[in-house]
C-alpha cells in the first residue's frame, strides 16, 4: 500500500463523513417529529427538588375535563413580566440585571466583534424569544417560610457603585468603561417580604476580565426559622445549528456541559429531551458552550464550610426548545430567627480563552473541545501559544508549529519518503511486467515480489511512518478549529482573520497546487481510475479550502509544501546513489 492509496482512502472517509452529515441534516428537517413514549417514574423520596419545577399534570384529569368549545380560540400568550433593567459596563463586559428574578439577561463582550467587518459586538447572553440565554442565580425554600417562583420575585435596587481593581468603592452610579477602563462595577439588590425575611444579592462585575461574582446573603429578623438552598442554573434555547461541511462551528460542541471533578461531559440538546441530569458530586461546575464563546456556573462560598461540599447538578427540559442546567447545594441550609447566613457563587461569561480559562476554575479549558486528541492537542496548543507569545503573530506560529512538526518527524518521513523514491524508480520495470503478464494475475504478482527482494524494496515501509503522524495532523486541525485565540486574527496582507475562509481563494490555490507537485514526486498508482480520481484530489481540496478557516488552509498548504520539498531532496538522493553504482 502506497502513498498516493492511502491518501485515496483516508479523502474517501473524510468525504463519506461529510456526506453522512449533510444526509441527515437534510432529511432530519424534513422528517415528522416522532411520537415520545411518557414513561412514568416513582418519585424518588431521597432526590433533591429542582428550582421552578412545575407538576404536570395527569393525562386521565385533563381528559375529563369539559372539552373547550371549538370556536373558543385560547388564550394568546404573552411574554413575561419585565422588572427594572439595571445597566453595567466595565471594559470587558457591558449589559443587564432584570429586578424580575435578579437575573442577568443581556451580556455583551465590548472587546469581540460578531465578525471582523461589523462593528456589533459579541451578544453572549440575551432573553429575546429567537434567543434565549440567561443566567438565573437564587435561593428557595425547603420548609418553613416560603419564597415565591424567581419569576415572580421581585426585587428592588438597592445600591450601584463603581470599585477599584482591589474592590473598593470609588463613585457612585455605573462606570463609563472608556473613561475609568480601570474600574469595576457592583449592583445590590434586595428583596424582602412581611415575614421578616430579606434577601441581600450582590453581583460583582470585574474592571477587566470575565469572572463575576455573586454573593448571596439570607437575614432572617422574624420569629420563624427559614430552611432552604441556593442555586444557579443557565437557561438557553436550541440554536438548531445547521450541519454543513462547509460551516467549521459544525464540528463543534454547542450546548451543555459539566465537570464532575474527574471527566469532562458533553450534553446534546437531544440528550436532555429523552432524560434529565441529576448528579450529586463535590466540586465542579456546568456550563453551556458555543464555538468561540462559554457560560459558565461554578461553586462558590457554602455557608456550611467544610462539613458537606456536596452539590447536585441537574438539567431540565422545560419544553418550548429551552433547556436548563445548574446546580444546587444537596444539603439543607438552615436560617434561625434572627440570623443570617451567605451564600457564594461565581461564574465565567466571556471566550474561550485558556489562559482566561484556567484561572476561573479547574480543569474549565476542557470547554475548549478538542474531542478524543485532547492529550496530542493540548501541548500543541502549548507549543503554538509560546510561539505566538515569541512572535507576536498566529499566521506565522502556526507555520513555526508546522515546521517544528515536520522536523520531529523527520526521520520517520524520511523513511516513507526513501521507500516511495524506490517505488516511483521501479515504474518502467513494473510497467514492463504489468505488460508481460496482463493475463495471468498471480504470475505478475510473484514477479513484482521477486523484483522487490532483489532491490530491496519494501511497498509498505512508507505506511506505518504516516500512520504514526496522523493523529498529530487531527489533533492539530482541532487545535485551529476550536481554539478561540485565532478568532479575528491577522496574518498578513489580505489574511485579516484565520478563523475565516481566505478573500481571495489564494491560499486554497496553493494547498491544491502543492498536492499537485507531490503527486508528481510520488509514484502513480497502477490502476487507471485510481490514478484520474487521484489526480482530481487537488481541485477537490481548493473546493473545500475555499470554505475552511483560512488558519487551516495555511496549516494545510505549508505541510504540503514542506513534504513536496522533503520528497524532492529524496528523489534526488536516490538518483544519486543509483548513479553511483552504475558508475
Amino acid at each position: 500500500m502506497d502513498n498516493q492509496r492511502f491518501i485515496l482512502v483516508a479523502a474517501l472517509l473524510v468525504l463519506s463523513f461529510w456526506i453522512y452529515i449533510e444526509w441527515h441534516a437534510h432529511f432530519d428537517e424534513e422528517a415528522e417529529p416522532a411520537e415520545e413514549e411518557v414513561v412514568e417514574e416513582e418519585a424518588d423520596p431521597d432526590e433533591v427538588p429542582r428550582p421552578d419545577d412545575e407538576a404536570i399534570p395527569d393525562p386521565e384529569e385533563v381528559a375529563d375535563e369539559d372539552p373547550q368549545p371549538e370556536e373558543e380560540a385560547p388564550e394568546p400568550v404573552t411574554a413575561p413580566e419585565r422588572g427594572e433593567r439595571i445597566e453595567f459596563a466595565t471594559a470587558s463586559m457591558r449589559g443587564e440585571v432584570d429586578t424580575l428574578g435578579g437575573e442577568l439577561r443581556r451580556l455583551d463582550l465590548p472587546e469581540y466583534r460578531e465578525t471582523i467587518d461589523e462593528p456589533d459586538r459579541v451578544r453572549l447572553l440575551d432573553d429575546r424569544p429567537e434567543r434565549i440565554f440567561t443566567v438565573q442565580p437564587g435561593v428557595w425554600s425547603d420548609e418553613g417560610v416560603e419564597l415565591p417562583r424567581r419569576d415572580e420575585m421581585l426585587f428592588e435596587l438597592n445600591d450601584s457603585y463603581a470599585v477599584d481593581a482591589e474592590g473598593e468603592r470609588v463613585h457612585d452610579g455605573m462606570p463609563d468603561p472608556e473613561a475609568d477602563e480601570a474600574l469595576g462595577h457592583v449592583i445590590e439588590l434586595v428583596w424582602s417580604n412581611d415575614n421578616g425575611l430579606e434577601i441581600l444579592r450582590r453581583m460583582h462585575f470585574p474592571h477587566r476580565g470575565y469572572q463575576v461574582q455573586i454573593d448571596q446573603e439570607i437575614r432572617n429578623t422574624g420569629e420563624e426559622d427559614w430552611a432552604g438552598r441556593d442555586y444557579v442554573q443557565i437557561e438557553r434555547n436550541d440554536p438548531g445549528i445547521s450541519r454543513s461541511i462547509f460551516d467549521p462551528s459544525t464540528f463543534s460542541h454547542n450546548g451543555p456541559a459539566y465537570h464532575d471533578g474527574d471527566r469532562y461531559e458533553r450534553l446534546d440538546f437531544d440528550d436532555l429531551r429523552e432524560s434529565a441530569l441529576e448528579k450529586r458530586i463535590p466540586g465542579g461546575w456546568a456550563a453551556m458552550v458555543e464555538h468561540y464563546f462559554v457560560a459558565v456556573a461554578i461553586p462558590g462560598t457554602r455557608p456550611h464550610g467544610d462539613e458537606d461540599k456536596s452539590l447536585t447538578y441537574y438539567t431540565r427540559d422545560l419544553g418550548d426548545n429551552r433547556f436548563r442546567i445548574g446546580f444546587t447545594d444537596s444539603r439543607t441550609t438552615r436560617v434561625e430567627a434572627g440570623e443570617s447566613r451567605s451564600f457564594g457563587q461565581r461564574l465565567y461569561l466571556g471566550p474561550k480563552i485558556q489562559s482566561e480559562l484556567r484561572p476561573a476554575a479547574p480543569h474549565l479549558e476542557r470547554v475548549v473541545d478538542y474531542g478524543i486528541m485532547w492529550i496530542i492537542a493540548q501541548p500543541l496548543f502549548t507549543a503554538l501559544d509560546w510561539i505566538n507569545r515569541v512572535v507576536g503573530n498566529w499566521g506565522w506560529s502556526i507555520i513555526l508549529l508546522t515546521l517544528f512538526i515536520k522536523l520531529l518527524f523527520y526521520k520517520l518521513a524520511e523513511t516513507s519518503g526513501r521507500s516511495l523514491a524506490r517505488m516511483r524508480k521501479l515504474q518502467p520495470r513494473l510497467q514492463t511486467l504489468r505488460e508481460r503478464y496482463a493475463d495471468d494475475k498471480q504470475k505478475l504478482n510473484q514477479a513484482m515480489m521477486d523484483l522487490y527482494k532483489r532491490e530491496k524494496v519494501n511497498p509498505a515501509a512508507g505506511c506505518l511512518p504516516i500512520l504514526v503522524q496522523i493523529p498529530v495532523f487531527i489533533a492539530l486541525y482541532w487545535v485551529l478549529l476550536e481554539s478561540a485565540e485565532l478568532r479575528h486574527a491577522p496574518w498578513l496582507g489580505w489574511i485579516q482573520d484565520l478563523s475565516s475562509p481566505d478573500p481571495y481563494y489564494i491560499l486554497p490555490v496553493i494547498m491544491g497546487a502543492s498536492m499537485f507537485i507531490m503527486q508528481k514526486l510520488n509514484p502513480p498508482p497502477p490502476d487507471p481510475t485510481m490514478r484520474k480520481v487521484i489526480m482530481a484530489m487537488p481541485f477537490m481540496l481548493i473546493f473545500i479550502g475555499i470554505f475552511m478557516p483560512a488558519g487551516l488552509v495555511l496549516y494545510w498548504a505549508v505541510n504540503n509544501i514542506l513534504s513536496a520539498a522533503q520528497q524532492w531532496k529524496i528523489n534526488r538522493v536516490i538518483e544519486q546513489e543509483g548513479h553511483a553504482k552504475a558508475s
